[in-house]
């Protein structure tokens, strides 16, 4: 089993979230990596990737998830 970097899970998740709040494209992820380590030189955080593949992958788990919520709510 790999050692979990949470804060890199929780950066991840947190972009894609904004991403998807602010209705913008995916595909933006693909230049903010470069923007990030730039920004950020001294941040683990920032060094690893997150493109709109991985993006799309977190925003369909959070999808999933809200809508377990969302169900058990309502019953």
């Amino acid at each position: 089993m790999f050692p979990v970097d949470v804060s890199v899970i929780y950066a991840e998740t947190l972009f894609t979230d904004s991403v998807i709040e602010h209705n913008l494209l995916q595909l933006c992820n693909e230049h903010t990596d470069a923007l990030f380590r730039d920004m950020f030189l001294d941040s683990a955080v920032a060094k690893c990737g997150s493109g709109h593949t991985k993006t799309s992958h977190i925003a369909d788990t959070m999808a999933k998830d809200d809508s377990k919520q969302v169900a058990a709510i309502v019953q």
